[in-house]
């Protein structure tokens, strides 16, 4: 059933801020090199046109959905100077803290936990180690007493960057849908993820228009799949987002801690 819309009475004074985070926080992994008419891999685009109501609304409650959801899957795809890094983990959208298994293109693997403020990283080694058995990596949830490092987030590392991306997917509260359409958010394809039909939708920017750097992917029940952002490399930043069956995603005490 598509979220009640009587969820966003009463907030058409409150700005249509909030996917302007994440389009910020992603240009942190770097400077957009390729052109408006650039497709994200795998979409199929219409051409570009402002959205209808229904679409707004939609678009409007898919970070609040993350939200209630509480607990979610994801795999991610992180492009980073010289290579690519893959996550795949499962985030408190609540608590904004996430655990992950992290692998790089050139076949090292870790142990990654991050909050809004800090990230922890556990190594464990190469692919082609011959002690190393990939399937058999550590559960990212699971927490080793040491060998941890921590670290705050800085706004100009990628990675970091796209852990911040990650984490601001969810909203507390409803975008304001009637500003979403004044202010030049746009629907500009349609695609299947795991068998479902969703709509790609471009936010409105600071500046005006639509940013085409970000890139949403909602479903008819106003349900977010997938975000893409182009941050200039040579593949995109993408999360991709499944509720989970998980009830909790413990980080150590580092990341909690004052």
């Amino acid at each position: 059933m598509r979220p009640d819309p009587v969820v966003r009475r009463g907030r058409t004074r409150r700005r249509a801020t909030g996917v302007g985070l994440v389009v910020a926080a992603a240009t942190a992994l770097g400077a957009c090199t390729s052109g408006p008419d650039d497709a994200p891999s795998g979409s199929r685009d219409d051409a570009p046109r402002a959205v209808t109501q229904d679409e707004a609304d939609r678009l409007a409650v898919a970070r609040f959905n993350v939200y209630d959801q509480h607990y979610v899957d994801l795999v991610a795809t992180v492009p980073v100077e010289g290579q690519t890094l893959r996550l795949d983990g499962t985030a408190d959208t609540q608590a904004h803290a996430a655990s992950a298994r992290v692998e790089s293109s050139d076949g090292q693997h870790a142990l990654l936990q991050w909050t809004l403020a800090a990230k922890a990283l556990y190594p464990v080694g190469a692919a082609d180690d011959p002690g190393l058995d990939p399937a058999d990596l550590p559960d990212p949830t699971a927490l080793p007493a040491d060998g941890w490092t921590v670290a705050g987030l800085g706004p100009d590392d990628p990675l970091d960057a796209a852990l911040v991306v990650i984490l601001n997917l969810a909203s507390d509260r409803p975008e304001n849908a009637q500003l979403l359409r004044q202010n030049g958010a746009q629907r500009v394809g349609t695609q299947e993820i795991d068998g479902t039909a969703v709509d790609v939708f471009t936010a409105p920017a600071a500046t005006g228009g639509s940013d085409d750097r970000v890139r949403w992917f909602v479903d008819d029940q106003g349900v977010l799949h997938r975000v893409e952002a182009d941050v200039g490399r040579d593949v995109p930043l993408v999360v991709d987002l499944t509720p989970s069956q998980a009830t909790e995603v413990p980080v150590i005490d580092a990341l909690v801690e004052p």
